[in-house]
């Protein structure tokens, strides 16, 4: 697999077996050429280039294209599929994230995860309001002991749909997830999230999946990671 040499504007960092990818919003392209940036794209992300008008969603657009193609070791765009979906090489399990030009990208060896999922959130964006929407009773008196924020529920279980849709392609919601227990290990916060129904063949009713809250090196965003670990189950699931 070709291996690029990471940009200089790109904070790297690492929890276990993901290798994340952050390009912050205040990066420019400086060294880049914009027009081999965009010669890198496949054809169908062009046509959608094309579409975009907006010199602000052109640039996270590229940016985040750039990115995916670091984070997989590519020369050149990955394919997606007929849902949108980026096709990972084979090896890679992988998720992408987005705030406010912010741009993150997370990749993993599938021999350690067989799915990974990212949210990047400020969390002064997250209104009170929708914690009926996000929070179950539970939760919502998990909030109040000062356990976990409504902004880290709700990053959490955005990472848990991305690190389950991939798998089984049914959509789920915030209530039909729900956090079992909060642990902190290191200065991490661990989360054990349970989902309430079948989400795929490996993530039936009931399934637990850990979703860790990071710490981000920009400053006013938290990062959730949510994890499947690879087992010899979960890969017959995925291979057939």
């Amino acid at each position: 697999m070709f291996q690029p040499e990471v940009h200089r504007e790109i904070h790297e960092f690492f929890s276990g077996g993901v290798r994340c990818l952050l390009l912050p919003d205040s990066a420019g392209f400086e060294g880049l050429d914009p027009h081999a940036l965009e010669a890198a794209l496949s054809p169908q992300n062009r046509q959608i280039l094309k579409s975009i008008t907006n010199p602000a969603r052109r640039s996270e657009f590229l940016r985040t294209r750039f990115l995916v193609r670091l984070g997989a070791g590519l020369t050149s765009d990955p394919q997606r599929d007929s849902e949108g979906l980026i096709q990972w090489p084979v090896e890679l399990c992988g998720s992408v994230s987005h705030s406010l030009g912010n741009v993150l990208v997370a990749t993993s060896q599938r021999t350690s995860y067989v799915s990974i999922g990212v949210d990047m959130e400020r969390p002064s964006r997250i209104s009170d309001k929708l914690a009926e929407k996000i929070c179950t009773d539970f939760e919502r008196n998990l909030i109040a002991t000062g356990a976990v924020s409504l902004a880290e529920v709700f990053s959490a279980k955005e990472a848990l749909f991305k690190c389950h849709y991939s798998l089984g392609r049914r959509r789920f919601w915030f209530l039909d997830a729900e956090i079992s227990a909060v642990k902190v290990h290191l200065g991490t916060k661990k989360l054990d999230l349970r989902v309430l129904i079948d989400t795929s063949a490996i993530t039936p009713a009931n399934t637990l999946t850990r979703v860790d809250i990071l710490a981000m090196p920009i400053g006013e965003f938290i990062l959730a990671l949510a994890q499947i670990p690879t087992t010899s189950k979960s890969m017959d699931h995925v291979d057939g």
